[in-house]
């Protein structure tokens, strides 16, 4: 049995569904965490994410979404893992931040309202990322002519 493989079109597509999950995982984080802490100072906790959001999106997701959009395209490959939208590099960065993240709750060194704040901010600037994804596979011919080396 071959092992099962997508085309192009459709990982994009599948990195945007598994951008959009982990968002909606790290935003229930946020909340309960933010839910949980007590004396929230509200206009402190929407700045923190508003700041978090621009910083994480802007810098960070939509780079990565296009970096890997034109890593895709330019792939020699017709069908690759489904797994494949990150490259070995971006896995091990994410590994990295679940783990700080885990380690930061565990811990406990962070105050839960700034923490929840950071979490929903990071939450909706992935949401916005796996938003670009789909984009991208709705898109890809339009892509192709653009990122085609």
């Amino acid at each position: 049995m071959k092992y099962f493989r997508v085309n192009k079109r459709v990982l994009l597509f599948i990195g945007g569904l598994v951008w959009i999950l982990a968002a909606i995982r790290v935003f229930l984080i946020g909340k309960e965490s933010l839910i949980s802490a007590v004396n929230s100072n509200y206009i402190l906790n929407f700045v923190i994410g508003i700041i978090t959001l621009a910083i994480f999106y802007f810098f960070i997701f939509s780079k990565l979404t296009t970096k890997h959009a034109k890593r895709i395209i330019n792939s020699p490959l017709i069908k690759h893992c489904p797994f494949a939208f990150f490259d070995v590099k971006s896995y091990i960065i994410m590994i990295f931040m679940i783990s700080l993240s885990i380690g930061l709750r565990y811990l406990n060194i962070v105050n839960l309202n700034y923490l929840g704040s950071f979490y929903i901010g990071i939450a909706i600037a992935l949401f916005l990322g796996g938003i670009l994804f789909i984009r991208n596979s709705i898109i890809f011919n339009k892509l192709c002519l653009i990122y085609k080396k």
